[in-house]
């Protein structure tokens, strides 16, 4: 049996290959000076100098300098403590004012800082925006902050005037970011597909369904990696999480309904037997139609199949507004969400829960089946492509067979 971490955010993504960051601004002296020029020639008092700087700290906050301009900001905000301070210790006026304009002088600075940054880092921002939209900050608040801290890093370059420092680091940082983006879109779309493999292994399903199960681990590999070579295909993307989640869901059901079959006696696989029988014929009751029952149960799944189509054709043909019949067979042919209903007076209803579900488009494997008739076992049902219903299937079914969502454990994370 084998655990495989396939979401697993990369060491890249969390650290600046550039090293330690700036933490100096280019031009402190010169703000400094004309805070001192300004202080000298203000009729302003304390308090007011005092009022405006902290006025303009607030604008600044609003207008996300705090982002565009960190260095800046921290001190500006340390200036307006010192002010405060002087102003409580009662320290010369043209000190605590001096200190108050230092604040709106760096502010200044920073939205000059913040227009160069939007332009030498445009591309890393664009990025930025990207993973915003995706809802990284909620679904990896770690690694979100791990990129912030990485363009941070950038502008923090940029601050202290180091241009081409921060534009020769923007080709790492981007290969960060896009590390974070393939990330999510895996704990996004294969986190659930990881907790039901795990599941198929506590289970032997290896073993027991040794074909689905290979056909399961292929799956969920290839959309590994269309997902790392097509990640911006959003909706590829979303497809191949559901196939990968469906060859698994195949893989576990079918391992479960075979470690039953091959513990049974003569009797209860009659009654195994007897219990497939009553599913068709539930599908078969649900359109009006003849009992199936007497054929083989091949053959009763191929009359099913002969009678859906025809009940199709005649609606086509008719152009009837309401088939409640052919309503119920369309509906089966949609993605749904599994429900478990055990049929009443079923001889084995605790063994097989009977689930409405769409297959994969993925090719189901090669599985040699004998009649179900001498085999006392079920034939494997002929996949067939589906349209995703909703965006959440994936969690919902994920949900309803009791694994846990992205949003709740992330193996490896």
């Amino acid at each position: 049996m084998s655990k495989r971490p396939i979401v697993a955010l990369l060491a890249a993504s969390l650290l600046m290959a550039s090293g330690c960051a700036n933490n100096k601004i280019a031009n402190t002296t010169l703000i400094e000076q004309q805070a001192r020029d300004a202080a000298t020639k203000t009729q302003m008092s304390p308090e007011e100098a005092v009022l405006e700087a902290a006025v303009q700290l607030n604008k600044a906050t609003a207008e996300q300098l705090h982002f565009y301009a960190p260095l800046h900001i921290a001190s500006a905000q340390d200036s307006l403590k010192d002010a405060q301070s002087l102003l409580r210790k009662g320290k010369p006026s043209i000190n605590v004012i001096e200190e108050a304009f230092k604040v709106s002088q760096l502010i200044t600075d920073a939205r000059k800082t913040k227009e160069t940054v939007k332009t030498t880092l445009a591309k890393v921002l664009e990025h930025k925006a990207v993973l915003d939209e995706l809802g990284v900050q909620q679904e990896q608040p770690k690694a979100y902050q791990a990129a912030l801290n990485d363009i941070q890093d950038l502008i923090k370059e940029v601050e202290g005037g180091y241009i081409d420092k921060a534009i020769a680091g923007q080709a790492d940082v981007l290969l960060s970011l896009t590390d974070v983006e393939v990330d999510t879109l895996k704990m996004r779309h294969l986190a659930p597909v990881e907790a039901l493999m795990d599941k198929a292994d506590d289970i032997d399903a290896d073993e027991f369904a040794e074909a689905t199960y290979a056909h399961a681990e292929k799956t969920l590999e290839t959309s590994i990696q269309f997902i790392e070579q097509n990640y911006r295909d959003r909706q590829g993307v979303k497809q191949a999480g559901k196939e990968a989640l469906r060859a698994a869901q195949h893989s576990f059901y079918v391992a479960k309904e075979s470690a039953l079959i091959v513990e049974l006696d003569p009797e209860r696989a009659e009654q195994r037997v007897l219990f497939v029988e009553e599913l068709l014929e539930r599908i078969n009751l649900s359109l009006q139609q003849e009992s199936v029952i007497g054929m083989s149960l091949r053959d009763q799944s191929a009359t099913l199949a002969t009678r859906v189509e025809a009940l199709r054709k005649q609606s086509i043909v008719t152009e009837s507004p309401k088939q409640p019949a052919i309503d119920a067979v369309a509906e089966s042919s949609v993605e749904t969400t599994p429900v478990e209903t055990p049929l009443a007076d079923t001889p084995l209803a605790e063994t097989t829960p009977v689930k409405t579900k769409a297959p994969v488009s993925a090719a189901a494997p090669s599985i040699k089946v004998a009649d179900a008739a001498e085999t006392n076992a079920e034939t494997p049902s002929a996949e067939i492509k589906a349209t995703p219903a909703a965006a959440s299937v994936a969690e919902t079914e994920a949900a309803e067979i009791g694994i846990e969502t992205p949003s709740k454990k992330i193996k490896g994370s």
